[in-house]
């Protein structure tokens, strides 16, 4: 998956429902997420990337870890402009 500047994308914060097998492994349900605009993706590090993140509450900006946090992709640009 190609990251790039302007796309929005997604992650995962928390989860409102954990269940356990019966080994013991758990694993998050219906998953809440964070928002954001990818406005900076690292030269040393092409999975880091600096995101204006945007909620009902805030508007602040966070580093993510774009395969680590799960990051999914809700848009795709070309040149910086949305596709469609």
């Amino acid at each position: 998956m190609e990251y790039e500047i302007g796309q929005l994308i997604r992650w995962p914060i928390a989860y409102a429902i954990y269940e356990a097998s019966p080994t013991g492994v758990e694993r998050g349900l219906d998953p809440e997420y964070n928002y954001g605009i990818v406005l900076e993706i690292s030269e040393r590090d092409s999975c880091m990337a600096l995101v204006h993140c945007y909620s009902k509450s805030e508007y602040v900006w966070h580093f993510v870890h774009l395969y680590d946090d799960r990051a999914e992709i809700l848009n795709n640009t070309m040149g910086g402009r949305a596709d469609g």
